[in-house]
């Protein structure tokens, strides 16, 4: 049966995927090369820390208006940490950021089962930033972000293996990552 089940997938007869007017994508994805863990990593030079990250993970949500052009919403999570000592006491660092943006997608190309494709979302973002330590003499706080605006400008490609699944990957400007990948599922 899950042979069956995946040579159907790669199906010639399949191949066919026709994303267009009246289509939905949904998209879930996982982003690499963040920024924020980055930045925090350059603090980790003494060897008595550890940098940690999740993310951002994302969902997106795209509607065809055309055989070209889509809007939709992505959001996504991310969040990283730095903890460290000074020999006594521990400390951390750890910033949670959630993003909604409106999402616009225009298809570029579109190749039988490929499409190459652009994006640009703008919206809202909620940046934090938390600093705690066992240290009873230390001032717990939590810092919000200076700037709520989210921005992403992206390229990718999808290839669909059925009318219904595929994957992507994108390279991107903002967002929360500079790459991201996943499925795609289209209705």
């Amino acid at each position: 049966m899950g042979l069956l089940f995946a040579v159907s997938l790669f199906s010639a007869n399949s191949l066919k995927a026709q994303i267009g007017q009246g289509t939905i994508l949904i998209e879930p994805y996982y982003g690499f090369a963040s920024t924020g863990k980055s930045l925090l990593t350059v603090y980790n030079q003494s060897g008595t820390s550890t940098v940690s990250s999740l993310g951002p993970v994302g969902l997106r949500f795209n509607y065809m208006l055309s055989e070209k052009f889509g809007l939709g919403i992505d959001g996504n999570h991310q969040a990283m940490s730095l903890d460290y000592t000074d020999g006594t006491f521990n400390y951390t660092v750890s910033r949670n950021v959630f993003r909604v943006m409106l999402n616009t997608h225009l298809i570029i190309l579109s190749e039988a089962s490929f499409q190459l494709y652009g994006n640009i979302g703008a919206g809202f973002r909620n940046p934090a930033w938390t600093f705690t330590s066992d240290d009873p003499n230390y001032i717990e706080e939590t810092v919000p972000g200076i700037m709520p605006v989210a921005f992403k400008l992206g390229l990718g490609g999808r290839y669909m293996f059925t009318d219904n699944l595929g994957i992507h990957a994108e390279v991107n400007l903002g967002g929360g990552s500079n790459a991201n990948g996943g499925l795609s599922f289209a209705f």
